[in-house]
């Protein structure tokens, strides 16, 4: 039995194995059943190879092994102990047969790989409570740049004993100029090593919005709570009801809450179009749909809701988007990377250093400017088709080979400081 997300095979008409796929069709595990309970779990790593397995009895974790790349189990952990058993004919010369926890597993390889490796080489080191403290204490005179990532780390919850590790950093990369003024605030005496280096490189994937009659605009709600979507609904049906060829796309990004939903959202929108009386505003959950007679097109929906929290939503709905606005006060890293790649000019709350102020978007003072943001782009092509032309000219900022000259050059400079 097949779903894009799910399978299930079945023998004897009692379920034998399910597997479960990744956004982009890949597999991330599969579990094997008997008598209706989970016996084993096989996860797959996203490059394609098998990367460990969990043993169940009576529906209970008890033991996980880790394979090398011929599937053969190479170290065992007990999960209700920690205790960790090695394979005796593991490939790596591990120094003993027992750990008592996978740490000091972890360190002693750790260890191995400094004592083998040059000195002089940089470690970037994904930061991380966990091992941020193993690392600075076997690193030795190597320097030392700890990468903050929005995703992996809560920025706004760093632990005070995360604050003498963070200390010891050589230099500090966040990706956004939000997550480094942040880590700025919170930790001043790295002033001058605070750095943000975008993780997503740009390239040029031109949408088709100029072909096509209907202007959409994709709001993207992020994390906003009920009052500022109340304000952005009525801004953006406001703005729709008195625009004959205006599409709404309301996106629901990764950081929305966990409330907020297509149908929540979707009963919201109701309530402000019939409050507001936006007799033009039609609503549909699904795709808008277009007509090609004029005398049917007041009854075509224009404003849609859908999800945007993953790369490839982002990418697909981006294809034929004439403006981007997006709510949050944070903007989003990828949406930004992506609509420049696209040549979509955008409307932020926040400067940016991707997005200029009336050159490939607007940075707005006040909500309130948000009308007048939107007439700057959707009347006439004029500034839509300059800010294309300035989002063209900023990609090669951003591309792979830019980015990692960028590394290099920070990496040089931070060794010239160390002199």
């Amino acid at each position: 039995m097949y779903t894009p997300f799910l399978a299930l095979a079945y023998r004897g008409g009692e379920l034998y194995a399910r597997v479960e796929f990744g956004e982009g069709g890949h597999v991330i595990f599969f579990d094997l059943c008997s008598g209706g309970e989970i016996r084993q779990r096989y996860y797959v790593d996203d490059r394609g190879f098998l990367s460990y397995a969990v043993f169940y009895e009576g529906g209970q974790a008890v033991h996980r092994e880790y394979f090398n790349r011929r599937m053969q189990w190479q170290i065992r952990e007990d999960v209700r102990t920690g205790l960790i058993q090695v394979n005796p004919k593991a490939e790596y010369p591990f120094a003993r047969h027992k750990y008592p926890h996978m740490g000091a597993l972890i360190e002693e390889v750790l260890w191995n790989y400094f004592r083998e490796t040059d000195q002089q080489n940089a470690l970037i080191l994904a930061s991380d409570p966990r091992h941020n403290e193993m690392v600075s204490r076997w690193k030795g005179n190597r320097k030392l740049v700890l990468s903050f990532f929005e995703q992996r780390n809560v920025m706004t919850q760093q632990r005070q004993e995360d604050f003498r590790e963070i200390q010891k950093a050589d230099l500090v990369v966040a990706d956004t100029e939000y997550a480094a003024g942040l880590l700025q605030d919170q930790y001043g005496v790295l002033a001058g090593r605070i750095l943000d280096i975008s993780p997503y490189d740009a390239r040029i994937s031109l949408g088709t919005s100029a072909r096509i009659r209907e202007l959409k605009i994709l709001c993207y709600m992020g994390n906003i709570d009920f009052e500022e979507r109340l304000f952005w609904y009525d801004a953006l049906l406001r703005y729709a009801d008195r625009h004959r060829h205006v599409v709404l796309v309301l996106g629901l990004g990764r950081e929305a809450p966990v409330d907020v939903t297509v149908s929540s959202v979707a009963e919201e929108l109701r309530q402000v179009i019939y409050w507001g009386n936006y007799r033009s505003c039609v609503l549909s959950e699904g795709r808008a749909v277009v007509s090609e007679n004029e005398e049917e097109e007041d009854a075509a929906a224009n404003v849609l809701i859908q999800d945007c929290k993953t790369e490839t939503e982002i990418i697909g709905i981006l294809k034929d988007i004439r403006v981007i606005a997006d709510a949050d006060p944070k903007p989003d890293l990828y949406l930004q990377i992506a609509g420049m790649s696209a040549g979509v000019p955008q409307i932020l709350r926040m400067k940016s250093q991707y997005v200029e102020h009336k050159k490939n978007g607007w940075i707005l003072s006040t909500r309130d400017e948000f009308p007048e943001a939107l007439d700057y782009f959707l009347e006439g092509l004029e500034h839509w088709n300059a800010a294309l032309v300035h989002s063209v000219q900023k990609i090669a900022d951003y591309t792979n080979g830019e980015i990692v000259r960028r590394w290099k050059r920070v990496l040089s400079e931070t060794d010239k400081k160390t002199v």
